[in-house]
């Protein structure tokens, strides 16, 4: 299988994308930050139980989506951890 090259404009249109995906949640659950890493680690968790799921499924939109909301979870949560204001751990 050969492996294709990801070009610098895919990244950006990525991040372009995650930042979209962000705001979409921001505007739905708001923008308050993770209260601890427990937090943090439970949603993660979920978002990667429902990627899993959709590999089984082989819907490839349905993997990026997954693939997406793990990513915004992620920039969420390191956001919550750079802020230095999570309730737990201090």
């Amino acid at each position: 299988m050969e492996r294709y090259n990801i070009t610098r404009n895919d990244v950006k249109d990525i991040l372009d994308y995650a930042d979209n995906q962000w705001n979409i949640q921001l505007a739905h659950y708001g923008d308050g930050i993770f209260v601890s890493s427990h937090e943090i680690l439970g949603v993660l968790i979920e978002e990667i139980r429902e990627f899993e799921n959709a590999i089984q499924s082989n819907d490839l939109d349905k993997i990026g989506g997954e693939l997406a909301d793990i990513l915004v979870v992620a920039l969420h949560g390191l956001a919550s951890v750079k802020s230095k204001k999570m309730d737990w751990p201090k």
